[in-house]
């Protein structure tokens, strides 16, 4: 089995030659060497690392993607997971918000909304809508009737899944890509706005999968840790401002190169600047 894994992760560049340099040290650890006996191939892992593409600048063309599509698809995943959270975790997030506040709102929102806009032609709410995603994704013939992929695409929208439900919508003919089937007007308009929209999980994995004939991607994130966190990321960003490497890494080319972009200048303010707090 082939695995994709993709993910944000503007922080770790800054780490990149170190891990270079550990990996070399002798006697470090290499867990192909932990059982020698293995029953079957192991799964090949393959994590890609990218800015946010949402904070790419005004004249991104999405072209430049297209030999990174190439060389994944050659790599030939089984399996695409992607940075974003599952509707089961969006759900129980919103459930509990008086202990997780603003966290579903704020990395699950637009799944939220959709959701609710399918669930009014549907009649599934979240959970019984991923109950039966399951179902229509372990019945799926080998060739759906775009009737079937629109109503998937309906029910995995539902079940807070907006990645997977674009999958089956694109990979639909454009002529079919319309209400009918569980997709009202207004949830075809609101799928088809991703097309100009930019985000690294379906400008890179929902186009793999597509391309590939997947018909899901998998959302791994995970949010369950914020409660324990509070004040704590704030007081450790301080702590970690007066360290005697910080200067350096805040004059690291790579920290500087996504500094200079417009878009992403503020929010790195907000993160890394004292005048953030």
């Amino acid at each position: 089995m082939r695995v994709i894994a993709a993910f944000a992760v503007i922080p770790m560049l800054l780490g990149l030659a170190a891990a270079s340099a550990s990996a070399q040290a002798p006697g470090a650890f290499d867990p192909r060497e932990h059982r020698q006996h293995l029953y079957g191939a192991p799964t090949q892992v393959l994590v890609i690392g990218t800015p946010h593409l949402s904070g790419a600048p005004d004249d991104f063309d999405p072209a430049v993607l297209e030999p990174i599509l190439e060389r994944l698809a050659a790599f030939g995943p089984d399996i695409i997971a992607i940075e974003n959270l599952s509707g089961e975790s969006v759900h129980a997030l919103k459930t509990y918000e008086a202990v997780y506040p603003e966290s579903a709102d704020w990395f699950g929102g637009r799944f939220l909304r959709l959701a609710a806009v399918a669930e009014a032609e549907t009649g599934l709410g979240m959970p019984a809508a991923e109950a039966e995603a399951r179902r229509l994704l372990a019945a799926l013939p080998e060739n759906p009737t775009p009737a079937q992929r629109r109503r998937l695409a309906a029910v995995l929208t539902a079940a807070g899944d907006a990645y997977s439900a674009l999958v089956q919508w694109w990979r639909l003919d454009a002529a079919e890509r319309r209400a009918g089937d569980g997709i009202s007007g207004e949830l075809a308009v609101l799928l088809d706005e991703y097309e100009t929209r930019r985000n690294e999980s379906h400008m890179i994995a929902v186009r793999l999968a597509v391309r590939l004939g997947l018909d899901r991607v998998y959302p791994v994130d995970d949010h369950h840790g914020d409660d324990i966190m509070g004040d704590a990321v704030i007081d450790d960003m301080r702590v970690f401002m007066e360290q005697a490497d910080f200067a350096a890494h805040i004059a690291s080319p790579e920290f500087q190169y996504l500094a200079e972009r417009p878009s992403a200048s503020e929010r790195l303010k907000m993160h890394w600047r004292p005048t953030g707090f």
